[in-house]
């Protein structure tokens, strides 16, 4: 039910009424009486109204009317200056009448403004003292700027009222109606009562103020009335501070006695009432018998501690006591506690008793105590000591039951010193935001501020001393804004969050609202964690710079074939951002015949295969690139692979240059080579030429000219020799391996060394007796072994000594060492050494090149070494170097040895020709006209029947017309179209049993490299003998 309007209370009005009535009679025999009893009363209630506020504010806790009051003291100060200086008075100042207004308007003015300024100040904590002093400096301000003369005039003499002192009326009549809807604005701070009854004091003072402004003389009815309003308008002020200081405490009083009745019954606590009386007086007994130690003394005799025990009586209980103790009703408790000092009762006694003894405030103790039912319960007790001997005929005994409490303390703390022991920081606020529990990890992170750390404080109090001692980051210049987001964050808990400090801890905090409201904090220091990512994303935009400044496409794909980094060459080439790249499959980016095409070795580089390989690929921007790739796998820290790292370079551009490049340096080794050819064939052609010469000289005398025709042989054997030399080093001579005796081969080879060495070398072969075969092929050998003689001759223009020797050698691990170029294994090693002028580094590392030579242009093919470690390496062996300048030189051929028992037999030339049987016929096929001639030459002189024919097609025309035809011999290059192959395949069409014998200067290995010939078609190689045309030529028609 509402309350009544206090101001329709007639009781109210009642005293005012009687001192305004008082006041007119007065007024009717001496104004200045009147004036002044009106001006006392309301100085009297000013005083008063500061005396009860100040006083009584610790029990009232009213801002609002504190406030109010230390502003009325000096308002009441100044009308008592005003009252003293008024007209007639004579006080202290001469009565003119202008000071008495200059401190009325003061008064008014003050009084105005600190009316509507109180409802602000209602909410905020205030401080009498303080505000006291704040007042009376400006009152005091006002006084001496009145008595220096610097006030305005408020009444002259002789002519009344001053226009500063009418409109300074309406002036305050404003202010108070501002104050007046300030008051009714502010909704909390002032009660309703104490709005209405200041609201009649405004308005009452603004009616006082009007009066005022149709003031006329002092006796006129205005001046009158002013001052009755202002009677009125005190006594509501009155009615409000002192009237409502008063009443709140004793109704407060009140309320709180019933309260305390009804916690007392109803309290979930146990509490009695004891009379301890009788120990008190006992205690003092004591006292006064000398006792000092009231412990040791009781401690001492057991029996004096019970009879002081027995003294407490216990005279009222509560319900929850009677619950707690397992007692019917409170006279079975009373009765049984009376009597329920045992041993571990006794002990609390004794302790409660030194309490009182030593005159402590309050006694509060854990302890032990037995129920009526035998169970043992932990228990808090706590009673208040009194200070007279009255208190302590009732003193309210309070036990709570800490049984449950005490097994979950020990439960909490087992989980607190386990929480304690992780490195997070964890606090726990219940639902009031109160903190329950800081652990160690929070305490020593915050250590500066530890006071916001214990039990009890709000959340709101750490996070202000947060913003003091450590200042987050994105806080400051905004404290405010990012203290309220703090708070919302906390009370609405949501997403995990960083925050970062002031001291360069970044904390990641998590909190969760637990059932029951409160709300738990966990807090993980990530400031290595930062610190490590931002050192790898300086690291990232470092790598980044690098890749994208190198002209290579670099690229990152993890196990599931996803790209994961691209530099700016990989994205141009792929023509795509790195957003759009990035996260996408290989598949994703490539057309499908691309993606197949590398495939296999993505495949291979994630099962931990490095790659490298030279694509041609159609990129998605359209361009079409030879690309070096290079995928190397990238091993996760359990050894699995994780991905792999791609290299990409564009080698269009270089393969066209290395392309012009092998064309100059094709062309730089042909001259040379046709340099080094012409000179051995010249030398060749001069001996054939120089011998025909002397045959066609000598060739009617009738000398001996079989040593001019032996000697033309010879060169052309020379000849052929050379093109055999070659062919080899064009890789395209097909050897001839056997299981030979190396000994035996250099045994052979002795008379034709010194013969082709001349007389100033001194040539020493030597081998082991147990000598392994060797798998090679022997005509290689004895060619590579002539090139090393005739080289090692050539580096002793004085002549020497020239070495060659052969032995068994196995290679093991250990001579690997400082031999890269060899493998392990079993060889049989040639030697061949001089003591010659020897080899600079430079020119051993180039010897092997082709068309390398030191000799003068036209004097070398620069072939031969390059012959001989190509031969020796396509055998399977190696070659190895040893030389200084000045020194010589030694050359070891490691053949690889052959596990044959004995040697393949070496093939004897026939000694006859192979001739033509009876009747064989042969059509030749040679577009050249001298190799023409010779070749029907030879073939009649073997005894078969000849038909010549210079073009693929003069043979055509020419095949239907024979009668027979056993063997067609044709050169595989012919003019006109028609090759020999084609011609072959045209003779053969109609399904006959015409045999083929191809002619050619290349070699067959190229043919059928270079051309379909067929793998098993027989081929005689240009230069042949009589012999090796009768040969071939028998072979292919009895085959």
């Amino acid at each position: 039910m509402e309350r009544p309007n206090p101001l329709l209370n007639a009781w109210l009005w009642v005293p005012p009424i009687g001192m305004a009535v008082f006041l007119i009679i007065v007024a009717q025999f001496s104004f200045l009486a009147f004036h002044t009893l009106a001006e006392l009363f309301s100085i009297v209630i000013s005083f008063t109204l500061f005396t009860f506020a100040l006083s009584t504010h610790i029990l009232s806790r009213n801002n609002f009317l504190l406030f109010l009051a230390c502003g009325y003291f000096w308002i009441g100060g100044l009308d008592l200056v005003h009252t003293l200086v008024y007209t007639g008075m004579n006080v202290f100042m001469e009565g003119n009448g202008n000071s008495a207004v200059q401190f009325w308007l003061s008064a008014r003015y003050g009084e105005a403004l600190l009316l509507l300024a109180a409802p602000f100040a209602a909410t905020r904590r205030q401080n009498g003292y303080r505000l006291t002093a704040l007042f009376g400096f400006i009152a005091v301000g006002l006084t001496g700027l009145i008595l220096s003369g610097y006030f305005p005039t408020g009444f002259v003499p002789g002519k009344g009222l001053t226009d500063f002192k009418i409109y300074s009326e309406y002036l305050i009549d404003l202010i108070l109606a501002l104050a007046l809807v300030a008051l009714f604005r502010r909704e909390h701070g002032i009660s309703r009562d104490e709005k209405f009854l200041i609201a009649a004091s405004i308005v009452l003072t603004m009616c006082a103020e009007i009066a005022f402004t149709f003031y006329v003389s002092v006796f006129g009815l205005s001046n009158l009335a002013g001052h009755l309003f202002k009677i009125f308008s005190f006594w509501m002020i009155f009615q409000a501070v002192v009237i409502s200081n008063l009443r709140t405490p004793y109704a407060a009083l009140q309320a709180s006695e019933g309260k305390f009745r009804r916690l007392f019954d109803n309290a979930e606590v146990s509490i009695w009432n004891e009379d301890l009386s009788a120990v008190y007086r006992e205690l003092n007994r004591l006292r006064q018998d000398g006792v000092h130690d009231l412990r040791e003394h009781l401690e001492s005799s057991n029996s004096v501690a019970r009879e002081l025990a027995d003294m407490v009586k216990a005279v009222q209980v509560n319900q929850a006591t009677l619950e707690l103790f397992g007692a019917e009703t409170e006279e079975e408790f009373l009765n049984w506690s009376n009597n329920r000092f045992g041993d571990i009762e006794t002990k609390i006694f004794i302790d409660a008793a030194c309490a009182i003894w030593d005159r402590k405030r309050i006694f509060r103790s854990e302890a032990e105590m037995r129920t009526l039912d035998g169970r043992v319960i932990h228990v808090i007790v706590s009673f208040p000591i009194p200070e007279t001997e009255n208190g302590f005929h009732s003193v309210p005994v309070s036990i709570i039951d800490i049984t449950q409490n005490r097994r979950a303390e020990e439960t909490q703390r087992r989980l607190a010193t386990a929480i304690d022991g992780v490195a997070e920081t964890v606090s726990i606020y219940d639902a009031d935001d109160k903190l329950v529990y800081a652990n160690q990890a929070l305490r020593d992170m915050d250590s500066v501020m530890l006071d916001v750390l214990q039990q009890g404080k709000s959340f709101e109090d750490r996070i202000r001393a947060l913003l003091h001692h450590y200042s987050p980051a994105d806080a400051v210049g905004r404290e405010e804004a990012w203290f309220a987001e703090r708070m919302e964050k906390h009370r609405h808990p949501g997403e995990a969050f960083e925050l970062t400090r002031a001291d360069g801890i970044t904390l990641r905090l998590r909190e969760q609202k637990l059932p029951d409201g409160s709300i738990i904090t966990i807090g993980s220091d990530i400031s290595a964690r930062k610190k490590i990512e931002e050192a790898l994303r300086d690291s990232e935009q470092q790598l980044r710079l690098i890749t994208d400044a190198l002209p290579v496409a670099i690229f990152y794909v993890d196990a599931h074939m996803i790209y994961r980094f691209v530099n700016t060459l990989a994205e141009k080439f792929l023509a795509r951002s790195t957003e759009e790249i990035l996260g996408s499959n290989v598949r994703e980016i490539f057309d499908e015949e691309t993606y197949q095409r590398l495939l296999p070795r993505i495949q291979a580089a994630l099962s931990g295969e490095v790659q490298e390989f030279e694509p041609v690929i159609d990129f998605p921007d359209g361009e079409t690139r030879e690309m070096a790739f290079s995928y190397v796998p990238h091993h996760g820290f359990g050894g699995e692979v994780a991905g792999y790292f791609g290299l990409g370079i564009d080698v269009t551009e270089r393969h066209a240059l290395e392309l012009q490049l092998r064309q100059t340096q094709k062309m730089e080794a042909i001259g040379q080579l046709t340099g080094g050819i012409a000179h051995d064939f010249n030398n060749v052609l001069a001996v054939i030429l120089g011998s025909l010469g002397l045959l066609s000289t000598n060739l009617t005398s009738g000398q001996n000219l079989e040593q001019y025709i032996n000697l033309a042989i010879a060169a052309t054997n020379r000849g052929a020799a050379l093109t055999h030399r070659l062919l080899a080093f064009a890789r395209k001579q097909t050897l001839d391996v056997q299981d030979i005796d190396v000994g035996g081969l250099l045994d052979g080879m002795d008379d034709m060394l010194r013969r082709s060495l001349g007389e100033t070398i001194d040539l020493r072969i030597q081998y082991s007796a147990a000598l392994w075969l060797s798998r090679i092929d022997p005509g290689e050998l004895e060619q590579a072994i002539l090139n090393l003689a005739v080289n090692a001759r050539d580096a002793m223009p004085n002549g020497g000594r020239l070495t060659i020797e052969a032995g068994n050698k196995i290679v093991d691990e250990g001579d690997l060492a400082d031999k890269r170029e060899l493998t392990a294994g079993e060889f049989v090693v040639v030697s061949v050494s001089d003591i010659g002028i020897g080899m600079t580094p430079e020119i051993q590392e180039q010897i092997f090149d082709p068309f390398f030579t030191t000799k003068e242009v036209g004097e070398g093919t620069g072939l031969g070494l390059s012959m001989v470690f190509g031969f020796v390496k396509q055998s399977g062996g190696h070659v190895v170097v040893y030389s200084e300048p000045g020194h010589g030189t030694t050359i070891h051929l490691y053949l690889p040895r052959s596990q044959a028992v004995t040697a393949t037999p070496r093939a004897v030339a026939p000694l006859t020709l192979a001739r033509a049987k009876p009747g064989e016929t042969i059509l030749a096929v040679e577009d050249d006209p001298s190799l023409r001639q010779l070749i029907e030459s030879m073939l009649r002189d073997l005894g078969y029947t000849v038909y010549i024919a210079q073009h693929a097609q003069d043979a055509l025309q020419l095949l239907p017309k024979l009668p027979r035809l056993d063997l067609l011999l044709t050169d595989i290059v012919l003019p006109g179209g028609m090759s020999g192959f084609e011609l072959a395949k045209a003779a053969t069409s109609d399904g006959g049993s015409l045999k083929i014998l191809y002619m050619s200067g290349y070699a067959k290995g190229a043919l059928e490299h270079q051309t379909n010939m067929d793998a098993g078609a027989e081929l005689l190689p240009k230069p042949f003998s009589m012999e090796d045309l009768g040969r071939m030529l028998r072979k292919t028609l009895d085959g």
